[in-house]
């Protein structure tokens, strides 16, 4: 570290250590896989496949609420982190501490959120 430190100091940098994840050599899981794995969530309505690609903000919301932190990323890695964000933008969650995790999430990813929020919205969406 010592000597990373005086080279950078040397040329005039600064030196800058840091994470980043893996991502694009992580493998996508599929469709199946991922129904698999949080199909527990779904007590009331037996969960399929063709859920995700018609129902996905019932879907994701579900998972946000009840999952697990590994059940979210199985969700961001079938959905692609992009059309997540879009989906979480476009929800209202009962619990208000999720629904204010979320936003601040949303914020600093740079995604407006596209939730109503009126009371008469509310009131609807609470009646969903």
């Amino acid at each position: 570290m010592y000597t990373l430190q005086k080279l950078a100091s040397g040329l005039g940098c600064r030196l800058v250590i840091g994470l980043e994840p893996l991502g694009a050599e992580i493998a996508k899981p599929g469709r199946e896989a991922v129904v698999r794995r949080i199909r527990r969530l779904f007590w009331d309505k037996p969960l399929h496949v063709a859920d995700l690609r018609e129902h996905p903000q019932w879907v994701v919301r579900r998972v946000l609420e009840l999952g697990s932190l590994t059940d979210v990323y199985a969700l961001v890695g079938l959905l692609g982190k992009g059309a997540f964000l879009r989906q979480v933008a476009c929800l209202r969650f009962s619990s208000q501490k999720t629904g204010r995790f979320w936003a601040a999430m949303l914020a600093q990813e740079g995604v407006k959120c596209r939730k109503e929020s009126s009371p008469r919205a509310a009131r609807i969406s609470w009646l969903r």
